[in-house]
């Protein structure tokens, strides 16, 4: 009969890489969980293969057994355990990340702000009276402009008399000489027949006398327009003066309420320690991994603490 501790001993132990066997195809625990604080600067997808080459040999904890199937974790389950593992760590490793990405000056070792705020009231009231007398005087110049046009329309009439007296005498002589011949033609003949000649002498003096008066008038009708256009400018100038007598008062009063606020900021090496020993720190501060903090802290509650 075999005894129970030899059965315990008998029963196959399961690696964490048993648990979450697509670690390398994208579906390991570093995937499943869902917006951590480094989201932004490491890529899910590498960190499962980071974390299950280096830790993938660690014995499951009891805590993972209850949710390996031996055909590993199931998607659901993977959410449930991611979901846990964050709930239990999510502060620490979001003030461990605050400081991982923090910025400083690795050889100051102090960086205050001293602010410090002054509160003043202040009261302030007051009368001004003033007597004043006003006087303005100014020259002013009116001009009136006149435009006028003056037509003057006539009709006249415009006589011509012609006198005119016409008086002569008008006297010739003409004297001349006349001759000729007379033919007689027989009977049945065609050829004519000198009979007798004749010639004579004529003369005569003629003489004429006239006179006469000729009386003309002529009459022309004229229409005559006459335009007249006077441009007139007047002016006048004036003096004018405004007295204004009166009394003015202003009256003042208030409370003026204030804050000052004043920062100091102070930052350096105080001289406790010196720049190569701070330099030193910095260099072991760095040897520290925000991610290999995350991996560990993920071990102790899926993994045994020994091989």
């Amino acid at each position: 009969m075999m005894k129970a501790g030899a059965a315990k001993m008998a029963t196959t132990v399961r690696q964490i890489k048993d648990a979450f066997p697509n670690s390398f195809t994208g579906k390991g625990l570093f995937s499943a969980f869902d917006n951590p604080v480094w989201k932004d600067n490491f890529t899910a997808t590498d960190l499962d293969i980071l974390f299950i080459t280096r830790y993938g040999e660690k014995i499951e904890s009891p805590f993972l057994e209850h949710f390996d199937t031996g055909n590993g974790v199931s998607d659901n389950d993977l959410t449930t355990v991611a979901r846990t593992i964050y709930s239990v760590f999510s502060s620490q490793w979001s003030h461990l990340w605050k400081a991982n990405i923090s910025e400083y000056d690795p050889i100051e070792n102090t960086d205050a702000y001293i602010s410090t705020t002054d509160t003043h009231e202040n009261t302030t009231s007051g009368t001004t009276q003033t007597d004043t007398d006003n006087t303005t005087t100014g020259t002013g110049t009116i001009t009136h402009g006149i435009n006028e046009t003056e037509t003057v329309k006539g009709t006249g009439t415009v006589k011509n008399v012609i006198d005119e007296d016409t008086t002569g005498t008008t006297s010739g002589n003409s004297s001349g000489t006349d001759s000729g011949e007379n033919n007689l033609f027989g009977f049945n003949s065609s050829a004519a027949v000198g009979a007798d000649t004749n010639s004579g002498t004529t003369s005569a003096t003629a003489t004429s006398n006239s006179s006469g008066t000729r009386d003309e008038t002529d009459t022309e009708t004229r229409d005559t327009t006459d335009s007249t256009t006077r441009n007139t400018t007047d002016t006048e100038t004036r003096n004018i003066t405004d007295k204004l007598t009166g009394k003015q008062t202003a009256t003042t009063s208030g409370m003026g309420n204030g804050t000052d606020t004043h920062e100091e900021h102070r930052h350096g090496n105080i001289g406790v320690t010196t720049n190569a020993q701070m330099i030193q720190g910095e260099i072991e501060t760095w040897k520290w991994a925000f991610i290999d903090n995350v991996m560990n802290d993920i071990c102790k509650l899926i993994a045994l603490s020994v091989y």
